[in-house]
Formats: C-alpha cells, structure tokens, sequence
C-alpha cells in the first residue's frame, strides 16, 4: 500500500509512507547496504549481530531469504517475477514525437470482459528502443463498485488520464470500436493481434468503419504466441531498450505479472497467478510477437540483456 502511493497510483493524504529497506538488486552482503534497512544500527540492533546472521546467511542458502526479508526489508516472495522493476523504471524517457510518429509500428489488443480493463498496446522501434504507447479502458459503473484501494487505485489512474471510464456497466463494443477506429487511423499501424476469443462482434464494428480485415490477426493465447516476445521483452528491459514514458498504469500491470513455464522452458504470461491486472503487458507481447513475425531481424533492439527469473 505504501509503495502504491510512493509510485504514484493511488492519493491517500491521510497515509505518509516512509519505507526503511535496500532496493532489490541491491547487494545483501555489503555492509553499506544494511544501514538503509536498519536506521537504528549500534542503538536497537548492533551491526556484530547482523554480521553473525549475514555469515549464516552465505553458508546456508535456505536462511538468505529469511536474512534478507527480516533485516534488510527485501520483498523475498517464493512467486519468480519475471520483469526486474529496477530496470523498467529507468526506461521512462520519452521518445521524439517526430520520430515516433514516422515509425511503423505493430498493435496488441487484449479485451476485457464486462467488468475489466481492455487494453491496446501500440509498439515501434525508434533510434534503437522499443516505445510502447498503451491505452486502457474500463466501464465506468464496475469502478463505483470495487472495493476502497481497489478503486482508489483505477481512479487514480483515470485522473491521471492513463486509464478512460467508458460509459455503463460493461465495456461498450460500439463506443471501443469508435475509439479504436480513431487511434489506429491516427497511426502508421501495420498490423493488429488479438486474442480472438469474444472478440467477433468487435472486429465485425472496426471492419464497418473502414478497417480492412487483413489488418488484423488473430493470435491464441499460447505458450506458442508469447515465448519468443516475452523474452525479448524481458531482455530488453534488462538493457534499457524499453521506452514507455513512465506510464503509470503499465508500470503497475508489469509489477504484477507472473509467469507460467512449460517443460521446453517456453514462457507467457499468467493471469491466474498474477498479483492483478496485467492486460496491457499482454497487449504489448501480442504486438511485438508481429514485429518479430514481421521483420526479418530486431536483433539491434534487443540489447544486452539477458533473462533472468528474478
């Protein structure tokens, strides 16, 4: 709840967060490190004892996470999460507007059921960087009943104008094809995935206005349709080759993304073990699963980083 408010996605003015702890790719074993953790060094706790403790902790990898959580306030869950936040959050510069607007680029489409956020994700590749341009919506009416933080949180986000309160109780397929008309038209966009489940009626309403069938795929939501892009996204993370101008919304969908792994090592995205929301990540591997489809080589966009289940 308090990092919530320190990033930025929810306002409680009654609540001031101040977090004693080392960031989680910081060093567990420099001793520099456990003062951000334990203000209180030499008064409350000495630092001989957290030596003895930290000494257990190398020899014996079963007693890190319980050194590491108690005495230096790293989150240690058991659940791998695979995009490492440190780095995400320093892709938040922008990108040239011209530039960005010159450049080709691939859709995802993750859409929601009645009470949930639809998603689009718009991906190009400008002076080296993938930059995502996301857009959410969500029914206006399944807001006002969602739960205090919950709430506070999606109407957070729609104050920041990142999230868009479509009209009544579930997502308006007429009001979503008009917008979605809108943007795509708007931009240089080659091609469309989509998870085709429930989605008919929809891709029926964009092709009535103008929007040409070939623009748009269908893409299951399979081990085979997320490996190869969830990978690379992820390793573009980890060398700093994402750009996605500090979306707030989006950040949130990527700290609360788990994974599923099959027994090839093959990777996508789980909704079911996820945290929360996680369409607009979803969104933007169908986009870049196009990309990869469609252009013969990205290798100069993936960078130097390398998968690391964190």
């Amino acid at each position: 709840y308090a990092m919530s408010i320190i990033n930025e996605m929810h306002v409680d003015h009654s609540f001031y967060p101040v977090i004693f702890g080392a960031a989680p790719h910081e060093d567990w074993t420099d001793e520099t490190v456990w003062a951000k953790a334990n203000p209180s060094i030499g008064q409350a706790i000495s630092i001989d004892y957290l030596r003895t403790e930290a000494e257990k902790a190398k020899s014996n990898p079963a007693y890190e996470n319980t050194f590491r959580n108690l005495h230096l306030n790293q989150w240690t869950e058991q659940q791998k999460r695979i995009i490492p936040m440190h780095r995400w959050d320093e892709c938040a510069n922008d990108v040239d507007a011209d530039k960005l607007q010159e450049a080709d680029c691939y859709g995802g489409l993750d859409l929601s059921s009645t009470r949930d956020i639809t998603a689009l994700s718009l991906v190009r590749y400008v002076d080296g960087n993938a930059v995502i341009t996301p857009f959410f919506w969500m029914p206006e009416q399944s807001i006002e009943g969602r739960l205090g933080y919950e709430r506070g949180t999606i109407e957070r986000f729609i104050e920041l104008g990142q999230i868009e309160a479509t009209p009544g109780s579930e997502i308006d397929a007429i009001y979503l094809a008009d917008r979605l008309s809108e943007i795509l038209t708007e931009n240089n966009v080659m091609c469309v995935g989509y998870d085709p489940w429930n989605a008919t009626a929809l891709i029926q309403l964009l092709a009535e206005r103008g929007l040409p069938d070939k623009l748009f795929k269908k893409l299951p939501q399979t081990f085979s349709t997320y490996n190869e892009p969830f990978k690379r996204f992820v390793g573009m993370v980890e060398g700093g080759k994402i750009r996605h101008n500090d979306n707030k919304v989006l950040r949130w969908m990527a700290s609360n993304c788990s994974h599923r792994e099959d027994a090839s090592g093959n990777i996508r995205p789980d909704k079911g073990k996820s945290a929360d929301k996680i369409d607009g990540i979803c969104a933007t591997l169908m986009a870049m699963n196009l990309q990869i489809t469609n252009v013969n080589d990205i290798s100069d966009f993936v960078g130097s980083g390398s998968l690391h289940l964190l």
